[in-house]
């Protein structure tokens, strides 16, 4: 980055880039856990990062872009075992 950068905007932008780099560290962990399956878990992994808040703003990315809470595995079936919604 050069002297053209200019100054951060706000909260939003420097979540942003404190979620790029807790991506590649957990991403880096779980390769080194799981040398030979780490693909399989990118998954888990993606929707832990999307789902848990933000240190610094204390709100999880997906609250922050949406605007309400996610609709997690748990979520979907509770609402089909208790009958609120069927799966498909």
């Amino acid at each position: 980055m050069g002297k053209e950068r200019k100054e951060w905007g706000g909260k939003g932008e420097y979540a942003l880039l404190a979620l790029v780099g807790t991506d590649a560290n957990v991403t880096g962990n779980v390769a080194i856990d799981h040398p030979k399956s780490w693909h399989q878990h990118l998954g888990y992994v993606l929707w832990a990062l999307i789902e848990c808040p933000n240190e610094s703003i204390n709100i999880a990315p997906w609250t922050l872009a949406f605007g309400r809470l996610p609709r997690g595995p748990l979520a979907v079936l509770k609402e089909n075992w208790t009958g609120q919604r069927e799966l498909y």
